[in-house]
């Protein structure tokens, strides 16, 4: 009985490329992993393309991130209405190595992800305070001026998806404190010019977020959740109880705060 022929010609090179390309993938993913000490147990539909290795984390929604030092929940089972599959738009990273929100802003973003379906955004975000506030004791701080810092720096300039952004109008705030750390809560919205039909072609549409900012070390870490107006109002309990989970965690070995150079790996 003849064995079958080997593949020859473009079919062998297309196969040798596939082979390749997964393995540089899959060794790139768990190299990630390594360097950054960030755990979530659920992947996504993309590869799994998020900050660490799935059966390392009992809870499918817990964000560990002992590189910047915090943990928060991530919104992902909305009942019978849909399941957000949380793509990894921009790894979490330490400051040195994050980029600008914008061109010309002072923040940074640390991470980013997005449910494409439902154009949801979740990211985690540090701003340098400015020297006003810098010269005050921290929890003489109160969350409209938190908020101020924070909109302040995401107001001009395009999103990841190519959206500009208009200025932000707060809505709501508040502050608790949990442990001993005070926790900054504000209902926002933004007026956004999305790409329609064509080069320079925009139509308006409206975004609703959610954040939370603590202030450590002179900078102030925010966890921003962001839906479509409508939507978010369908979501808003969801949204909520990933925004009240958000809180500082005692640094290990393994964080690495704004001062921290670039270059340096312990």
């Amino acid at each position: 009985r003849r064995r079958p022929a080997a593949p020859t010609g473009r079919r062998a090179s297309r196969r040798a490329a596939v082979g390749v390309a997964a393995s540089v993938a899959w060794g790139a993913l768990q190299q990630a992993a390594s360097d950054e000490g960030t755990t979530v147990a659920r992947a996504g539909p993309m590869f799994g393309l998020f900050d660490g290795p799935a059966a390392e984390a009992v809870d499918p929604a817990l964000v560990e991130d002992a590189v910047n030092a915090v943990r928060y929940r991530l919104p992902i089972d909305l009942g019978d209405r849909y399941t957000l599959n949380w793509f990894n738009a921009r790894p979490t990273t330490k400051y040195s190595k994050a980029p600008l929100l914008f061109a010309n802003s002072r923040g940074k973003i640390l991470g980013e992800r997005l449910d494409v379906k439902l154009r949801a955004v979740q990211t985690l975000e540090v701003t340098p305070l400015p020297p006003r506030l810098l010269q005050r004791e921290p929890d003489t701080l109160d969350c409209e001026e938190i908020a101020d810092v924070v909109l302040t720096e995401r107001s001009a300039g395009r999103n990841t998806i190519g959206e500009r952004l208009a200025l932000e109008e707060l809505r709501s705030s508040a502050t608790v404190e949990k442990e001993g750390q005070r926790y900054h809560i504000y209902q926002h919205d933004r007026q956004i010019l999305r790409p329609s039909g064509g080069p320079g072609n925009y139509r308006e549409a409206y975004i609703k977020s959610l954040s939370s900012s603590f202030v450590r070390d002179g900078f102030v870490y925010t966890l921003n959740i962001s839906f479509p107006g409508k939507l978010y109002e369908t979501y808003e309990a969801e949204v909520q109880q990933s925004i009240d989970s958000f809180e500082e965690v005692p640094p290990t070995g393994k964080f690495r705060g704004p001062d921290v150079p670039a270059w340096q790996f312990w």
